[in-house]
């Protein structure tokens, strides 16, 4: 606003912040091409020293490799493989092996394990069929018996398999291997909420939902509308309905609507943010190098598409929906947060 005001045209002020944008990028060629002597400066005397190669590993039955040399098109066609693994198996996350869920007891023992959960998704139906009417019937007269603050079992399978893929897309980015334990630990524990809604925002967009919703046919709000005290109370149903839609919403008010490319180049921007306090300097100093470089391949495609300030409008848009992933993850903590205390 303050630019349109300056510059007297919104035109003139999109361009010119589009200007701004591939300015700062620019300046990060500087960085990025001396990033080691920057990057090794905050190193500990233990660190590995971060390489310029972005050679990425999904660990897999055939051990694919795959190395993207820095070409932007190869990584984005590499996250929307990505994401599908990722939407294969959650489509019929309830095929996922129940003891496969309890082999790690640690969080430290999924991060350091070679595993990655996505390798596994041509083990999973990719055209998984909806619950049938018998089903819906069983499963709703088992959590409507339930107390508020618990969750049917299928609600909270699809909890810990959305947990552990989200995990899965860590570990699918060259940083992460990069990271001390401490540092994976405390990154995931921070960002796997926001990642795991976001993706799930955009799942559930692509449905044509709007509200989170799954292939089983059912929306993450049934399990609480099943429940006498929601059905009763009109402002807890509309707390929940809220909490439960704010992350499908932004997507579905985006013209026109987000393609897969974009989507996944957003995933990695969003699990590169250094937002964690605890991390090291050498941690936050990767993550800030690496988003940079994500953010640069976002701008680039956009602009290559849609022109230079089209492109910069687009971008400004779609980075709108990183930080509508951190007010939905709070959201979400909240409305627990408030079934545990004033209705536990």
């Amino acid at each position: 606003q303050l630019s349109c005001k300056i510059l007297n045209s919104k035109f003139e002020a999109t361009l010119h912040i589009s200007r701004l944008i591939s300015s700062l990028l620019e300046l990060n060629e500087f960085f990025n091409s001396n990033k080691n002597k920057i990057i090794n400066s905050f190193s500990s005397s233990n660190s590995t020293t971060i390489t310029s190669d972005r050679s990425l590993q999904i660990t897999n039955i055939n051990s694919h490799f795959i190395d993207i040399n820095n070409e932007p098109i190869q990584f984005i066609n590499y996250m929307v493989k990505i994401i599908k693994s990722y939407q294969r198996i959650w489509d019929a996350f309830y095929e996922f092996p129940d003891e496969y869920l309890s082999k790690f007891s640690k969080l430290n023992d999924l991060l350091s394990s070679p595993e990655n959960v996505l390798s596994f998704y041509e083990h999973f139906n990719p055209n998984p069929l909806p619950m049938n009417d018998n089903e819906r019937i069983i499963y709703f007269e088992e959590a409507s018996r339930l107390p508020i603050t618990k969750l049917h079992p299928r609600n909270i399978k699809a909890i810990i398999v959305s947990r552990l893929l989200t995990i899965g897309i860590f570990k699918s980015l060259s940083f992460f291997k990069k990271l001390p334990p401490e540092d994976k630990e405390a990154l995931i524990c921070e960002l796997a909420g926001p990642v795991g809604l976001f993706i799930l925002g955009y799942i559930s967009h692509r449905y044509g939902a709007n509200t989170a919703f799954g292939s089983d046919g059912l929306a993450v709000i049934d399990a609480y509308k099943a429940r006498d005290i929601f059905k009763k109370d009109n402002n807890l149903m509309q707390m929940a309905e809220k909490t439960f839609s704010c992350n499908v919403i932004p997507f579905n008010n985006i013209f026109p609507q987000i393609e897969n490319e974009e989507f996944a180049v957003l995933v990695p921007i969003l699990c590169s943010y250094p937002v964690v306090s605890s991390l090291s300097d050498y941690s936050k100093e990767l993550l800030y190098t690496e988003q940079s470089f994500y953010t640069k391949i976002f701008l680039k495609h956009l602009q290559f598409q849609l022109g230079d300030v089209k492109g910069a409008t687009r971008y400004a848009e779609c980075m709108r929906l990183i930080d509508q992933a951190f007010i939905c993850n709070r959201k979400y903590f909240l409305f627990v947060a408030y079934l545990e205390t004033f209705l536990g």
